[in-house]
């Protein structure tokens, strides 16, 4: 999807993802599926009843409710020194958020943690959530994108 959106290339090495050609930039790509989060704590007593609830059918979200109800999305194992542009985004039950930050604003992502393992130098992660929402919509959006654009995007048959 981004490489046919944005022209970019494969990438160079196994360190990126794609790479800008016209930029001469390395370009990382990160998506997760939006979920309403769990309504109610997972205990012993109800553990089946959520395990039945827990499916992407019952907790999709729209676009349109995400400051109405909670969500939790992990962009996890960013390694700044290995690309120059991120790509990132979520997929909601309707269409498709895609953001974009550079490795140098990263650090300043609200958020952003560089220790997402014990150990674990130079890899970190971020949270898209109902809280940090408006950040990256008023900071790093760059555009939304239906499933039908989508479709027609990849469609190699035409």
């Amino acid at each position: 999807m981004i490489e046919t959106l944005y022209s970019f290339t494969k990438s160079h090495n196994q360190f990126h993802d794609r790479y800008d050609e016209a930029g001469h930039q390395r370009i990382e790509i990160k998506f997760s599926t939006v979920m309403k989060a769990n309504d109610a704590a997972i205990n012993r007593e109800n553990a089946i009843e959520q395990c039945k609830k827990a499916n992407l059918g019952n907790r999709a979200l729209n676009s349109t409710d995400m400051l109405s109800h909670k969500f939790d999305c992990n962009i996890q194992q960013v390694k700044c020194s290995e690309f120059d542009v991120l790509y990132y985004g979520l997929f909601f039950a309707d269409r498709i958020a895609i953001f974009k930050m550079t490795s140098d604003e990263l650090p300043a992502c609200l958020g952003y943690s560089d220790k997402q393992h014990k150990g674990n130098k130079g890899e970190g992660q971020f949270h898209l959530n109902n809280k940090t929402i408006d950040f990256h919509t008023q900071s790093h959006f760059v555009q939304w994108l239906t499933y039908e654009e989508l479709y027609e995007l990849l469609d190699t048959k035409k």
